[in-house]
Order: C-alpha cells, then structure tokens, then sequence
C-alpha cells in the first residue's frame, strides 16, 4: 500500500496528538528532515509519495517521540541564534533563553576598541561561542568542555559553520591556562541535584550538563573563584543561572568583585536567567 504525505501526516497525528502538544509542528519538522525540504515545499505536495524505507524511518521516529524524547534528538538539528547546529544526546538543547546570554555578549562586544578574546565554559554544542565568532570573526574565542563527547559535537558545528577559530579545549572550568580573558561566557549544570531526578531533561539530556551539585550553585560558585585570576578589570562574565538563583550568585559575585556592575537579566517567561557581571577598570 502507497501512502502520500497527506495521509502519512494524518495517521501520524493520531498516533502522536495524545503525547505532544506540538503534534503537527514535529511532523512537519520529521518530514523536512527525512526529505530536506522546505516547509512550504511539504504543504504543497500533500499527494508526493513516500517510499516503504521512507514511511518506516518516519514511523521509528514517531515512537521515540511517543516515549518523550526530543524532537532536536531524533533529527540531530536545532536552530539557535539564526544558525543551523547539530547535536546529539551527548550536549544539552540550546534553548531560546540561552540566546539572552548570546545578545549581551554582542551588545557588549560591539562597544568594544579591539579584537576580543574570549572563552566559553561548558560549550557544549559550541553553540554560544560559535555565535560570538559569527558576529565577530576576528575575535580569539576557545570552547571548553569537560566532556570529550561534547567536544566533538563542536567540532562538527565549527566545522559546519566554518569557525575554524573556535579553539576546542578538554578541561575542567579554567584549569587550562593562566590567561586572562575579555569575555567570559558559561552555560554550566545549575539544576540541584535531588530535584533533577523527576524533571523530564534527565531522562534524556546528559547529567554532566545538568547537575549542579546539592545546591545547583556549587560549580558557577568555583568558576567565580577561579575567574577572580582569569578576567581582565575591563572584563565581561556572563552566566546563566537557574530562575531561583540570581539573588545568590549576584552577592556571592559580589564578594569577589568588588569594583563591578552586577545585574541579573531575565528570559522569556521574566524569570532571571543570566547574571552579568561587568568589571570597572
């Protein structure tokens, strides 16, 4: 039996409606994936027919849908900051407030007299530096992870992105170099640790880029101690916290930097989100 988008599209609803609440937007997305087209090539060849391989491709992932994994897993594709990015279950999935980070980053950047250099703790995807570099190519940024898995899913988006720039680094925080840097961005674990089990992202989303120790503070709390020697006094620091923790990590920031502006942005829900930390040379 043949069977057209159309109607693929509609037996898949039936299937997926009862688990998701964004049915018909990750059909749409599956079918752009698997045949990479545009959306608007899909809507208007409702009747094109989908080969046998095709159908049990699309239905395989179907049922990981069904079971809550991630629609940005299954197609290993996520847009974020306009730029096309790969990844896997081995990084986290840039989300949109994550772009907040990325908008202060460039604000502050374009006031800026000379090439910056710059440094990404816990990159991940590589998605935060790699948009940096975008704007501003000429800038040194390097990309540091803990994690040799998230490293080479860097690797493959500076690779795709052509930011060759982007220098990849395996460490913990800091512990690389004795540098100083004029921006310093980090998207580090900030959930606590025993709440972290019964939230959705651990079932999928690696731990590594999730637990944040008892408090969820403990490792933004030791990359502040070490930035103390890190960043230079005309510096940025731009972390993202938890939408319970700004208060917390704005006055622990505070004890080590004293001659700064500390201000706590918020994301799309007005919850707070990022704590920028603005030395005064």
């Amino acid at each position: 039996m043949t069977i057209n988008i159309s109607q693929w599209r509609r037996l898949s609803k039936k299937n997926l409606i009862q688990f998701s609440n964004d049915a018909d937007i990750e059909i749409l997305a599956l079918l752009k994936n698997l045949l990479e087209k545009d959306t608007a090539w899909i809507l208007s060849h409702p009747e094109f027919i989908l080969s046998s391989e095709e159908i049990c491709d699309l239905n395989k992932k179907i049922a990981r849908l069904v079971t809550g994994e991630p629609l940005a897993y299954i197609i290993n594709h996520v847009e974020f900051f306009g730029l096309p990015f790969f990844i896997n279950e081995n990084v986290l999935i840039p989300r949109p407030d994550t772009e907040i980070l990325v908008e202060r980053a460039l604000e502050w950047c374009k006031d800026q007299t000379k090439a910056v250099k710059f440094v990404d703790i816990g990159t991940g995807s590589g998605c935060i530096g790699i948009s940096i570099l975008y704007h501003y190519p000429e800038f040194v940024g390097y990309g540091v992870d803990i994690s040799y898995d998230a490293l080479k899913v860097a690797n493959g988006n500076r690779k795709l992105l052509k930011k060759s720039a982007f220098q990849l680094i395996q460490a913990d925080l800091l512990s690389f170099t004795n540098e100083k840097f004029d921006l310093v961005c980090a998207n580090l674990p900030y959930i606590p640790m025993i709440p972290l089990q019964d939230l959705i992202v651990s079932k999928f989303e690696p731990a590594i880029a999730l637990n944040g120790g008892i408090n969820g503070t403990e490792i933004i709390k030791r990359l502040l101690l070490e930035l103390d020697t890190h960043i230079k006094r005309s510096g940025l620091i731009l972390l993202e916290i938890q939408y319970d923790q700004g208060k917390i990590i704005q006055d622990y920031a505070s004890e080590i930097f004293l001659d700064s502006r500390i201000s706590i942005l918020k994301d799309l829900s007005r919850n707070d989100r990022v704590i920028s930390i603005e030395l005064i040379s």
